[in-house]
This record gives C-alpha cells, structure tokens and sequence, in this order.
C-alpha cells in the first residue's frame, strides 16, 4: 500500500522538485517568504454563523441509500466502518483492515466554487483538511467531479506566496510549476493527493431543506483539489485543530452538531453549527486537543449500580499521549479498554432481563459480541438508563437506542467493543451512536466539550436566540 501510494504521489508531482540531502544535487523546498494570512482573509469577512445539515450514511436522504439493504447489511457496514475508524487511530493496528472506501458516519452537501457544483463531504473530527475530488481525478468516484478550469474562484496555491505549503500536519511539497501538491494517508489506508488551491465555498440555502434554510459564502478557502484517492465520497470536511482546517483558517472558535436517532433514517434535522456563537450547554467538560479531541471519563453507571473504573487509564495524561476517551463522529461503535469494557459488559448482562437468549453469533477477532435474540423496541422497553460522568460531573445520559442496536430482525448487540480486540492499545472512543439525541459543542478557545439532549428540529430557534 505504501507503495502504491507514494507512485502516485509522484505521478500526480509529475517532474516534482526533489528535496534530497545529497550535496551535489541542489535543494528547493517550500519555504514560505511572507505570511499574509490575516491581511488576505481580512478582504473576505467570516460569515457569523454557518448553519447547515447534516444526514447518516443510512439515511433517506443519502445518495448511497439503498432500500433493499437489510439490518444486517447496515450493521455490518458500521461495524467494519468502526473497526477501520479504530485502527486509523494508531499507527499499527493489530487489525489489519482493507482499505476503507466508503465512510461511516454524517455527510454534508457543500457547494463549490463560481458554478456552486454540489458536493457530498464527510465529516471528520479527526482530520483537518477540507477537500473534494477535482477533474481529472485517475480513481472510480462519485459523480459530480469538480472542474477547476470551469471556475473563476480557483487559484491554485502558489508554494513562493503561500504560508500553507509546510506546517500543517499534512505531507505538502511543490511541483515543478510552483504549486503546493499534498499527500494525505489515513490509517485505514484510504487517501487522498492533490493540490492545495483557494475557492469559494458555499454552505445552506434558502431552497433546498437539505442544506439548510440559510446561505453563507466563504471567498478564498484553503482546500484540497484531489486528483486521486481511494475514498467513495465527493470529499471529507476536516474538523480537526490542525492549522489548514477551515476553523483555523478563519479563527473559528467554536462548533457544533446536533444528531438525531438515526434508526429513524427520514429524520431531516442533523445539523452542523460553525461559529463563534453558542450558548452554554447544560453539561461541559475539559477538551484535550492532541491531534484529535479527548474528554476525560470518571465513571459509569448502570441504573443504580455505579461501576469501579480505573482513573488513571481513563484520564488522559498529556505527557505520554496516551488514556482519555476521543469524541468521534467517524465511528458507529464505541471503545472501551479490555479491564473497563468487561466490567461494562458484565453490569450490562446483570440488568437485561433473565428471559431473554443470549446469540454467540457475532465474533470479531477473539471477542463474541454482547448480543441477544429478540427486539429492541419490544424487549428493552425497561431498560435503565445508563450515566456516563465526566470530569467537572458532565453526566452524558443515554438509554437503550444507543447502548444497543438491531443487528438483524430477531438479534440485537450492545454497541460498545473492547479496544484491544481491535488493536494493540487501550484507546476508548464514544462513537455516533452513543452521540445520538444530543447537541454537542465544542470551545476550541476555552477548552471545554459541551453537551445536552435536545431534539434537532429545535436547533435553528435554539442557536439564533442568541444572535
């Protein structure tokens, strides 16, 4: 794989200036002579809030809905998307997984450049890079494909003028024509390369319900024009800390989203807020940005029966970059260590009711799946609700829509996995499921996560109360 992805890194350089340390061959990197970021983006004022919607892969709403695909089908597909998601995380995974095409997770329909060509991207906390797929693209992708020669907005980034062509977590290099190429390899072994360019971005409209019901436009946009990758999607929208994302480019402080049930799969009210308004939600908790978002978990607990949870691995310690819990809205599953997960498991079983079966159907690796025989909606309708506290008491509620899922029509699984079953390390990570039915901000200034139940379709009076 590295191979094939370094040979078209070359090919997409063409006659790419080489940066070697051999004496006798002369060095050229990308070294930026000025900085003009805060003079430029100055002639192109930030929208005050960007508010648009947000659908599940298994939506309605989704291009790649397909009606004749089964609970089965669809959990499959989360639970390969999570295990990919997972192993993305670290360097070497004990895992390994093909290379993941297709995403898990939410979808944002963002318009491009003059012509406001219509493209689909996935949301990723945890990468920075906005980019889309450009003509001539040498990979099987979704059409539409943007053609930068039909928009006057695109200017590709010229490495002699640009402060972003070095510096921004992401393999950049220049070509022989001065432009900044990048290379970008997920640890699921998916990728993107292309080049770095400025365009016209446009989010909502005042037509169309699945964008949202207002427009704001981004003039000069820092993007990836992607000319091969092997991800089945128009593109990904980072919303990651990493300087080249488009919240660091233009100092947004804040954003948010708020996430419905998605086994309802016409629910229309997903939405993405980008902006430095918000109000304070009921519940924070400290944020911890070391290339992805961490929250710190305490402890959980079962109905009335609180778990005994190991601080020091679930507490996230800065220094060795390792515990804590990552916020992720890439994964349909959540992760815990193998020590909490067994725990977690066991105070589970204690409260499902005695009558039901359990199914040993499901393994993954060497874990058997904590699954049942039976409905959700029929056989856990007493089901307790189960408390998830953070630091600074943060008590994320939830109940049997998100602990569980409907695997197939008479078989349902806990939605939690033991990390180490997936991967050499002891990462936990709350996945989208467990995300579900709230509306969740976070303060990239202050350093806080925030989060409440609320019902989606309330969003839009919610947020602009405070405008």
């Amino acid at each position: 794989m590295k191979i094939i992805f370094f040979a078209i890194l070359a090919a997409i350089a063409m006659c790419t200036t080489m940066i070697i340390t051999n004496k006798k061959t002369k060095i050229s990197e990308c070294q930026p002579p000025m900085s003009f970021s805060k003079q430029h983006f100055d002639q192109f004022p930030n929208p005050q809030l960007i508010i648009t919607r947000i659908f599940h892969h298994h939506s309605v709403h989704s291009p790649f809905y397909n009606a004749e695909h089964t609970l089965k089908d669809r959990a499959d597909f989360d639970l390969i998307g999570s295990i990919a998601r997972i192993s993305s995380f670290i360097r070497y995974p004990k895992s390994r997984v093909s290379a993941s095409t297709r995403k898990v997770g939410f979808f944002a329909y963002v318009r491009v450049g003059e012509i406001k060509l219509e493209q689909l991207l996935y949301l990723d906390t945890g990468s920075s890079l906005l980019w889309f797929n450009c003509q001539p693209c040498g990979l099987n992708v979704p059409e539409p494909i943007f053609d930068p020669k039909r928009s006057s907005t695109y200017t590709a980034e010229d490495c002699d003028l640009s402060d972003y062509c070095g510096g921004i977590g992401v393999r950049v290099w220049c070509d022989t024509r001065s432009r900044c190429s990048y290379g970008i390899k997920y640890g699921d072994g998916g990728y993107s390369a292309g080049h770095l360019a400025r365009e016209m971005l446009v989010f909502g409209s005042t037509r169309n319900h699945l964008f949202g019901k207002r427009e704001e436009v981004m003039e000069d946009v820092v993007v990836g024009c992607a000319r091969q990758t092997s991800i089945y999607a128009n593109g990904i929208l980072g919303l990651g800390s990493g300087r080249v994302s488009l919240l660091k480019q233009r100092s947004f402080s804040k954003f948010s989203y708020c996430l419905g049930y998605y086994d309802d799969r016409s629910y229309p009210y997903n939405t993405l807020i980008i902006g430095h308004q918000a109000k304070q939600l009921r519940y924070g908790t400290p944020l911890i940005i070391q290339g992805k978002y961490y929250i710190n978990l305490v402890r959980i607990r079962i109905g009335k029966t609180l778990l005994v949870t190991e601080t020091s691995v679930l507490k996230r310690n800065p220094d060795t970059y390792s515990g804590g819990m990552v916020v992720d809205t890439g994964s349909s599953l959540s992760f815990l260590t193998q020590v909490e997960y067994r725990k977690f498991e066991t105070g589970m079983i204690n409260v499902v009711t005695s009558s039901l079966v359990r199914s040993y159907s499901i393994m993954v690796k060497n874990h058997t799946r904590l699954c049942y025989f039976g409905q959700m909606d029929r056989d856990l309708v007493k089901f307790p609700t189960v408390q998830f506290q953070f630091e600074n008491d943060a008590l994320l509620e939830v109940d049997e829509r998100s602990l569980f899922q409907q695997v197939t029509v008479e078989t349902f699984c806990l939605t939690f996995m033991p990390s180490e079953s997936v991967t050499e390390n002891d990462i936990s990570i709350l996945g989208n499921l467990m995300q579900q039915g709230y509306y969740i901000a976070y303060d990239l200034e202050k350093m806080m996560f925030s989060f409440q139940q609320m019902d989606c379709d309330e969003i839009d009076g919610y947020v602009h109360d405070e405008l």
